[in-house]
């Protein structure tokens, strides 16, 4: 059971909720929304329509002024190109060595240190295929035999 409440949003939407089916086809004949129980007019609308053209046609048509001049843009007569240098003194796989942080350093050689290598890799991808199929093994039917 729907208790009423004081709130005028749920008081405008309460009686069509309650009068069921019936009411929300009368309020469809007749143009009203099942939240906006009145009926919007045509005349309205179009005046609606009306206004809101012709406020977007002034808005647009809007001007600064008469004596408005646009800034004016120094741009270069041609635009430059600079090659890259790229530091050649600088070992193309130690970029962090550019910051000169040596804590960035004990970082980077502490994740090479402790970086897996190509046979470690092998093993962890060997180790979860067993994993694997231990874990599909479980489908199979299984046999037991005990000797007396």
């Amino acid at each position: 059971m729907e208790t009423k409440t004081n709130r005028s949003h749920r008081r405008s939407v309460e009686p069509m909720r309650t009068q069921g089916a019936a009411a929300n086809a009368a309020a469809f004949e007749s143009g009203a929304s099942r939240y906006l129980p009145f009926r919007t007019s045509p005349r309205i609308f179009a005046a609606m329509a009306i206004a809101v053209t012709g406020l977007i046609f002034f808005a647009g048509n809007c001007a600064v002024g008469p004596d408005y001049e646009p800034p004016v843009v120094e741009l270069p007569q041609t635009w430059g190109w600079k090659k890259a240098s790229p530091a050649d003194n600088l070992d193309p796989g130690q970029w962090w060595k550019i910051f000169n942080d040596p804590d960035l350093n004990t970082l980077q050689e502490l994740t090479i240190a402790s970086s897996p290598d190509l046979r470690m890799a092998v093993a962890r991808l060997d180790q979860v295929r067993a994993l694997a199929g231990l874990s599909t093994s479980q489908y199979w039917p299984t046999i037991n035999a005990n000797a007396q």
